[in-house]
């Protein structure tokens, strides 16, 4: 919302060495996705008020509501999916990389609850490991049940561990890493 609080918090996130990423600046999907230039309008909008905030520019983007539903708001507002390929597309050229979660705490929405935001990352995070890839990016808001939610899921997750020994560790995002993508 651009308020002070909010521009206080994401200068917070990259004073304590944290990962900001993009994500937008307006939640719209039908204006966001009618168009490659809709999108990079939003875009760079608010790629420039993170600059003017934290004097960074983040390298890595979350595309609202995931890759999977883009590729479909695309397709719904602007005709073809062609143009989630054009955004895509436009974003690593211009060296970003784009991620997703594998876990999806379903916390957009009050009705979910905090017991329900914290069994949803667990068991999401516990399904990870028996996986081939053991990544594990959870997907959360900024809403107050996840904040109330998220000490008890880093407790619990830091408890986990498989019966060969392998624990959770807590890492950043970074350009280049380990990306999760739905499409």
């Amino acid at each position: 919302n651009n308020g002070s609080v909010a521009r206080e918090a994401v200068k917070r996130i990259v004073d304590e060495g944290h990962t900001l990423a993009i994500h937008c600046y307006n939640h719209t999907y039908s204006e966001l996705y009618k168009s490659k230039e809709a999108y990079f309008a939003d875009f760079d909008k608010v790629v420039n008020l993170l600059k003017e905030i934290t004097g960074t520019s983040p390298n890595i983007v979350r595309l609202p509501s995931g890759t999977y539903s883009a590729k479909l708001f695309c397709k719904q507002y602007s005709g073809t999916s062609d143009t989630y390929y054009e955004i895509v597309s436009e974003l690593y050229a211009r060296g970003y990389e784009v991620i997703d979660w594998n876990i999806d705490t379903e916390d957009f929405t009050t009705s979910t609850g905090v017991d329900k935001i914290i069994s949803n990352a667990i068991s999401g995070a516990k399904t990870r490991l028996t996986r081939t890839y053991k990544t594990a990016v959870i997907l959360m808001h900024d809403t107050v049940d996840t904040y109330k939610a998220l000490s008890e899921i880093i407790t619990q997750l830091k408890a986990i561990q498989t019966s060969s020994g392998k624990t959770f560790r807590f890492e950043m995002l970074e350009n280049g890493g380990y990306v999760s993508r739905q499409v």
